[in-house]
């Protein structure tokens, strides 16, 4: 899985991401998480952790437009909130930023990030938590490994195959008040790597106190042979993922738009949409968001909301069918809404 990566800015509060183990020649100053003691608290210079609790009670459910399916459908998303960055600006509350407005259709949501050259732990930030919490929506953090072609380091693998690192990424999730994390392992030889089997015993060793491991290995077959089959603990692999990016098109002549073709056919297959759902966040990037402080260009905002109206209520929205020769109805035929 490719990731996104920022600079940091130095009167910015801190983020809460760690590196397994830093390169000597690393863009980012993250601390290491062997470093990181069970319990210790955050000094003034990080965002202010989340306090708010994961909304259970309360809601019902009811499908929000005409055409739906006969049975609702649970959805992960995976999606990058910002670049990975060891301090951000606190733009959560501007209007013009990456953003997610659908929540009501979603069950959980990883918030995703790392980097190509570097084995990153990336804890969600917290306004992101309570946004998630406050709409009952199961938040995940991410420890992202990348391919060894990619710059990965089987180093990173080892060091968290170690169970004392995975019981810090336990105490993280409860100090800073977020359901577990998405492991995004791909730091190894081949599926041979005695590491795996490594990681996969003290996965099933460890004391989750609560708290869930998502697990993704690319391939479906390797993904059962290294399920530790523990509670809390659930695998997922490249067949249970939906990679959206490629539905969103900029075009030159043409402004920022959804390709109903591309998501009906190519990306899903002409199938129901997989449950992991990967990279809606995608028409909210281009390369000069970085300079403006992570808030999205004014003329591209707009163009970028509309693509994930219509990815999530459909072409034309709940009231009207699709017009188009590959009609997409949207999330919403999918999944009933929370209110």
């Amino acid at each position: 899985m490719s990731a996104l990566e920022g600079k940091k800015g130095k009167t910015d509060p801190k983020t809460y991401t760690w590196f397994l183990n830093k390169p000597e020649n690393a863009v980012n100053d993250f601390p290491e998480l062997k470093d990181y003691s069970e319990g210790q608290t955050f000094s003034d210079d990080y965002l202010r952790p989340s306090t708010e609790p994961l909304q259970t009670d309360g809601f019902t459910y009811e499908w929000s437009r005409e055409e739906h399916e006969t049975t609702h459908k649970d959805f992960t998303f995976i999606f990058r909130a910002r670049p990975t960055c060891e301090r951000v600006p606190q733009v959560i509350t501007e209007e013009q930023r990456i953003r997610l407005d659908y929540w009501e259709y979603i069950k959980e949501f990883v918030f995703f990030g790392g980097s190509h050259r570097e084995g990153t732990v990336l804890a969600p930030d917290p306004d992101w938590i309570d946004q998630a919490h406050r709409n009952g929506v199961a938040i995940f953090g991410t420890v992202f490994l990348p391919p060894l072609a990619n710059g990965g380091n089987v180093k990173d693998l080892e060091e968290l195959a170690k169970p004392e690192n995975l019981q810090k990424l336990v105490d993280i999730a409860h100090r800073l008040n977020f359901e577990g994390w998405f492991l995004n392992t791909e730091s190894y030889e081949d599926y041979n790597d005695l590491r795996l089997n490594i990681l996969k015993l003290a996965i099933q060793k460890m004391d989750l106190r609560g708290k869930q491991m998502i697990w993704y290995l690319p391939s479906s077959y390797q993904c059962n042979n290294f399920d530790p089959q523990s509670n809390g603990v659930r695998m997922t692999c490249d067949d249970k993922i939906n990679n959206t990016a490629p539905a969103f098109l900029e075009e030159e002549g043409k402004k920022l738009y959804l390709n109903f073709y591309n998501l009906v056919c190519s990306v899903f297959l002409n199938q129901a949409p997989r449950s992991y759902l990967m990279f809606v966040d995608e028409p909210f990037w281009e390369s000069k968001l970085k300079g403006r402080g992570y808030l999205v260009d004014p003329v591209r905002f707009p163009h970028a909301q509309n693509c994930l109206r219509q990815f999530f209520l459909g072409e034309n929205g709940l009231e009207r069918k699709p017009t188009g020769l590959y009609p997409w109805y949207g999330i919403a035929k999918y999944a009933q809404q929370r209110k």
